[in-house]
């Protein structure tokens, strides 16, 4: 579907989104707590300025005892050390071998492009300002031919969506907006017949017409219209550039569809010209015998605007071949229709009361070190004393000087109340915030095995069940997203899929060829996407060695027998699951290595056997 709309009517219509979603009620107070929560999480903001002032004349300390910090580190740590595995599962007339394929191509590019570091980032993001963000391109700085793909966490504060949509996955709504800093150089680079009207463009940037309606200094947009302007002291003549905006936004168009059943394999085409209507025709009449389906269905069409101000550097219709969801996905730790919050918004008021109380015990103490002095008539050298000597240990002052008569005013004693709340505080922020003792699964005062370890951090978890979950549904769009992606912009090239995915696999699905057309079909099937705990989780991989190594003692205890290539790959597990070096590149030579005939049990096995109860034997 080709946009019918003028290059001025497009522009008109993207501003009215990006103004109507910065300036929406629930999007402007989620960014203010975001900017809040940021700035708590390390540090610079838990004291209101006015407040630090205030005290800071009075002589009274401002103590910043940030406890939200590890918290969050705790939280974003567990993330960290039980990452998930992408992997699809065959549903409406998929079939297993695509599956698998499609598993190993994810797992490939997730790892090859940091992908996973991505997800831990934008899932960091989430816990902190209540959204963290995927979003996944490619680029061909490497690969010239074919790309590389690339996965990112953009900034959540430079992400505009649709405010109207309520549900949790953005698909609902009918834009999404990022923003991008790009340099002149860059700008020239890619736009060099628009760079200069982009430049200029800037003098009347979005953000600032809206910070300028919000009022000076008001809000997040005025920020970043201060830190862009190209014109003052904030970015310099060093540094100047534009802030890029690209629009994502869907339509939706009929189009006709065609289906038969061929040897018993339902088979679905569109319908997008008169010479596919000719070939379906002709289909019909040299096959009788098939019945053939038309329906009309909706589907969506993805666009993409690329401006500066009200400057259009680039239109596209279809940017992602095919591809009809956004590029983007959000992860949001609470989201209750429409409503994201973050771990931190919860911890703020807690972390408050920690700094206010550990801040007035130390002026207690700093005040009963500092006693102060009453005298009946105190001259200008008596003064002078108590200034300069008034708490040191065993001074002598002379009642002269103070008209006869000096006593010492004893401060208040410190309550045990100050140091029980502020412990209560710490207590709540832990509580809150779910990053109990147990979350880690392990207690310093003795060591437990991984299957102990594990099940003491799901119990310690309960409390991040929520957050958990969505993370899960997060990384479940995103797989999907970035499967999606793969197949409709040739990412990986016949080569490169005889390089990644193993023989068997390929063998099913009909060798590189047959990878290739089921990438490439339109009705290549309905591919759920699950979640796993990935084999860099050091508690999994503790878990998993102990259930294999504990079914290998179970068949030499009931004195079994296993094949020898059943024998062979469990040991190949069992390396494989062992974290001293090299263990990878052992496991891979046995399982090249064929097995040789069966063993009895405990009796040393033949050139390239296993010993039934190496397993239960095995580090």
């Amino acid at each position: 579907m080709q946009t019918k709309k003028s290059k001025t009517a497009l522009v008109d219509m993207a501003r009215d989104w990006y103004l109507g979603a910065a300036d929406h009620d629930a999007t402007t107070e989620w960014r203010q707590r975001a900017n809040k929560a940021l700035r708590f999480y390390e540090g610079s903001g838990q004291w209101e300025s006015a407040t630090r002032e205030l005290l800071k004349s009075q002589g009274k300390p401002a103590l910043t005892i940030n406890r939200i910090l590890p918290v969050v580190n705790v939280i974003w740590g567990q993330q960290l050390k039980n990452r998930s595995e992408i992997r699809l599962y065959p549903r409406k007339r998929a079939t297993k071998a695509v599956a698998e394929l499609g598993s190993a191509l994810i797992k490939h590019a997730m790892s090859c492009c940091e992908g996973y570091d991505a997800v831990s980032d934008a899932y960091r993001d989430g816990v902190i300002t209540g959204k963290g963000w995927l979003t996944v391109d490619r680029v061909f700085d490497h690969d010239p031919i074919s790309g590389d793909v690339v996965v990112q966490a953009p900034n959540p504060l430079l992400i505009y969506e649709d405010p109207r949509n309520t549900a949790y996955h953005i698909d609902g709504g009918e834009f999404v907006f990022r923003e991008r800093f790009v340099t002149k150089t860059q700008l020239e680079a890619h736009y060099p017949k628009q760079a200069k009207a982009a430049l200029d463009a800037m003098e009347d940037d979005w953000s600032k017409v809206w910070a300028g309606q919000a009022g000076e200094g008001d809000g997040y947009l005025a920020a970043v219209a201060k830190l862009l302007d190209t014109e003052g002291d904030d970015v310099g003549e060093g540094l100047p550039g534009v802030v890029v905006r690209e629009c994502w936004y869907r339509t939706f168009e009929s189009v006709s569809t065609a289906s038969a059943r061929i040897n018993g394999r339902l088979v679905s085409t569109r319908l997008e010209d008169e010479a596919q209507e000719a070939r379906l025709e002709q289909f019909v009449a040299e096959h009788p015998g098939h019945e053939i389906d038309r329906a009309r269905v909706v589907v969506p069409v993805l666009h993409l605007l690329v401006m500066v101000g009200d400057v259009l550097l680039k239109t596209e219709d279809d940017p992602l071949n095919g591809m009809t969801t956004f590029p983007y996905i959000r992860f949001s730790p609470y989201w209750l229709h429409g409503h994201p919050f973050g771990v931190v918004d919860n911890l703020e008021g807690p972390q408050e009361e920690h700094n206010k109380l550990r801040s007035q015990t130390l002026h207690l103490l700093n005040t009963a070190g500092n006693p102060a002095w009453k005298a009946k008539r105190a001259t200008p050298h008596g003064r002078h004393l108590i200034d300069q000597y008034g708490s040191t240990p065993g001074v002598l002052l002379e009642l002269d000087d103070f008209g006869g008569i000096l006593e010492r005013i004893d401060p208040a004693s410190l309550s045990a109340g100050h140091f029980a709340l502020a412990e209560r505080a710490q207590e709540d922020i832990r509580e809150i915030s779910g990053a109990n003792p147990d979350i880690t699964g392990t207690q310093p005062e003795q060591s437990e095995s991984g299957r102990a370890r594990l099940i003491r951090q799901e119990a310690g978890q309960t409390t991040l069940g929520p957050i958990v979950a969505n993370l899960r549904r997060t990384e479940a769009a995103f797989g999907d997203m970035l499967w999606e992606f793969m197949r409709h912009n040739d990412v990986y090239s016949p080569e490169e899929i005889e390089a990644v995915i193993d023989e068997d696999t390929l063998a099913a699905i009909g060798g590189v060829q047959g990878a290739v057309a089921a990438m490439n079909s339109w009705d290549t099937g309905t591919y759920g996407v699950k979640t796993a705990a990935a084999p860099s989780s050091t508690t999994w991989r503790d878990v998993q060695l102990t259930e294999v190594r504990d079914l290998a003692t179970f068949v030499t205890a009931m004195g079994l027998q296993l094949p020898p290539d059943v024998a062979n790959a469990l040991l190949a597990e069992v390396l494989e699951l062992s974290s001293f070096p090299g263990s990878a590149k052992v496991a891979d030579m046995l399982k090249a290595r064929p097995a040789g005939p069966a063993a009895s049990p405990g009796a040393p096995g033949p050139a390239g056997g296993l010993p039934q109860n190496a397993l239960a034997a095995s580090p």
